[in-house]
């Protein structure tokens, strides 16, 4: 359950959240199963956040910081998350179909499970990031950083298109 505290900050916008940030460094915020669908909170500092299971569906987090934050089981479908930051985050079993993560940096984090169904990843850094039984099919991976990626277990059924870069960026990766 979300702090009513720190939802209250957001609601005044991001630029009131991030100060209140800066003076309270020692704390996780706790944004758990809130509904925040819509939203713009580009360029937020979210890092560290309790996201679990919140409603961030179609919500602007472009240039966001997520690092470290838990966004596990969260609704991040159709989301705007173009050069976001979710280093080290837990992502697993989140929705992001349709989402917009070009040139995220997604180095470390956890996706296992995850729907990354239509998602744009183009230019994303996915270095040992964690893909296990995700659903990729339709993702666009051009130009994506994947050193180190664990792929296992997923989902690449594909109509058409992207399959030949998905299966180019894995067949990269086992050489």
């Amino acid at each position: 359950m979300a702090n009513p505290e720190h939802v209250e900050i957001l609601k005044q916008g991001v630029e009131q959240w991030n100060k209140w940030r800066k003076g309270h460094r020692d704390v996780a915020p706790d944004f758990g199963t809130v509904d925040l669908c819509g939203a713009d909170l580009s360029r937020g500092d979210l890092g560290r956040a309790d996201l679990n299971q919140a409603n961030l569906s179609g919500t602007d987090l472009s240039e966001a910081d997520l690092s470290q934050a838990n966004l596990f089981g969260a609704h991040l479908s159709l989301a705007d998350l173009r050069r976001a930051y979710f280093v080290l985050a837990d992502l697993g079993l989140a929705d992001l179909s349709g989402a917009h993560l070009s040139l995220a940096n997604l180095s470390g984090a956890d996706l296992s499970g995850a729907n990354l169904s239509g998602a744009n990843l183009s230019g994303a850094n996915l270095r040992e990031a964690t893909l296990r039984r995700a659903d990729l099919r339709e993702a666009d991976f051009t130009s994506a950083r994947a050193t180190g990626t664990i792929f296992a277990d997923v989902d690449l059924s594909v109509a058409s298109g992207t399959p030949h870069r998905v299966l180019l960026l894995l067949h990269q990766l086992q050489s």
